[in-house]
């Protein structure tokens, strides 16, 4: 007869220490408020450091950060100027910076 291998046991951990039929409420004082109802099949559970770890890799991996060139000043060549109103100077092409940004616009450097 082949012998079962079982199954590695991942550690959990208890969220509370007693059951969670209701929740503690805090006031912004830091004072206990009150306690609330909460159904136990959805929050009576167990937490996996495991995946709790995968979760906060993957959330700080996707994170906006600051890009290459963020305080670098650029000069663009070569745009075409389509319109000048009184609020708006319409250009084709990009040009660096974020929206809303300050942008100096010169005569052509030779």
């Amino acid at each position: 007869m082949e012998k079962i291998k079982k199954a590695k046991k991942v550690k959990t951990k208890k969220i509370h220490s007693k059951s969670l039929n209701s929740i503690l409420l805090y006031s912004t004082e830091g004072t206990k408020s009150g306690e609330i109802d909460v159904p136990s099949e959805i929050f009576d559970v167990t937490a996996s450091d495991k995946l709790l770890a995968q979760y906060v890799r993957v959330y700080l991996a996707n994170q906006r950060m600051a890009g290459r060139m963020g305080s670098n000043t650029t000069t663009v060549k070569n745009l075409k100027v389509f319109e000048v109103n009184d609020e708006k100077l319409i250009v084709q092409g990009l040009i660096p910076g974020t929206r809303g940004g300050l942008v100096m616009i010169q005569p052509v450097i030779h």
